[in-house]
């Protein structure tokens, strides 16, 4: 049970943390900005062949729905915000089960089920994406 504990404090942890950076980075289109520094991190996939990787673009996607800019959001990742708002229900999920220190019956089959068909979306919308590079 402890070893539960500690993990949901550290998901709960995690979670916050992406949904706060969300809100304070902010973003061009092109490059993250923290007050007057621009992150240096890049993706290597894309920088040296020119292919997103299937996560390309969810920070910035994050930056624009933590902003309420979601059109902006969706072009920058189409599933940025539905794992945005996904990442932000882990929060209250896991503080639930921290209190109630057990699992509760419906929310982690339900919360797994979740994450799972999050993942399958993920690499299908990069399939899509790498498809199109083909045509």
């Amino acid at each position: 049970m402890k070893q539960n504990k500690i993990f949901y404090l550290i998901t709960t942890a995690a979670c916050f943390a992406i949904i706060c950076a969300s809100g304070i980075l902010q973003t061009d289109g092109q490059k993250i900005y923290f007050k007057n520094f621009s992150s240096p991190l890049n993706c290597f996939l894309y920088n040296n062949f020119h292919i997103k990787c299937a996560l390309c673009g969810l920070t910035r996607s994050f930056i624009y729905t933590a902003h309420a800019d979601l059109p902006r959001a969706f072009a920058a990742h189409h599933l940025g915000p539905a794992i945005f708002i996904f990442v932000l229900l882990q929060i209250p999920i896991n503080i639930i089960l921290y209190v109630k220190n057990e699992k509760i019956n419906w929310l982690c089959p339900f919360n797994t089920r979740a994450l799972i068909l999050l993942i399958v979306m993920i690499i299908l919308n990069w399939f899509i994406y790498l498809g199109g590079l083909l045509l």
